[in-house]
């Protein structure tokens, strides 16, 4: 059998400068993008909240939403029926309480790709790419943050898309 050595250090001294000098150019750039520049650190961070909250299964994520909040959900069944609902905030607050441990045991959460903030009036536009990790689907996300009477930030609107295994009555 033939040896294995490592190569000189030396050897990839210069890669090394151009692989650490990359990422930390584009997080340079990031940083002075305008779509970037003008959204609010807090904003972000809710996002980020969210996502964890989320992923924990914690009924606190209710409190990210402002009672006065709408959300849309598009419902596609395996059928091809199409439905829309809009939910308003306090209703969903409290479905979102309720239904944690029940989602907690089926595994039910998302992973969110291609994430975007931008200011809009005001508000912080959050989109992305939702993959629900137990039903093996992707779909479009859209949330509105903006800060409350306490000064919070909070949701606002949210859009979403759900894709349902079974089929719906016409």
């Amino acid at each position: 059998m033939g040896r294995v050595e490592a190569a000189p250090a030396r050897r990839y001294h210069g890669t090394m400068k151009f692989t650490v000098a990359i990422p930390v150019a584009v997080l340079g750039l990031m940083a002075l993008s305008p779509a970037w520049a003008d959204v609010p650190a807090e904003a972000r961070d809710v996002f980020d909240r969210y996502q964890s909250l989320e992923r924990s299964f914690d009924p606190q994520l209710a409190e990210l939403y402002d009672d006065d909040a709408v959300i849309l959900v598009t419902r596609v069944y395996a059928n091809g029926v199409v439905r829309h609902l809009k939910i308003p905030g306090d209703v969903y607050k409290l479905a979102l309480r309720q239904s944690m441990e029940a989602a907690a045991e089926a595994g039910d959460f998302n992973q969110y790709n291609d994430i975007e903030f931008a200011s809009r009036d005001g508000a912080v536009e959050v989109t992305a790419q939702r993959y629900n990790l137990w039903r093996n689907y992707s779909s479009p996300y859209r949330a509105l943050l903006r800060v409350d009477e306490d000064g919070y930030w909070r949701i606002v609107e949210e859009r979403m898309e759900t894709q349902v295994p079974y089929t719906a009555s016409e």
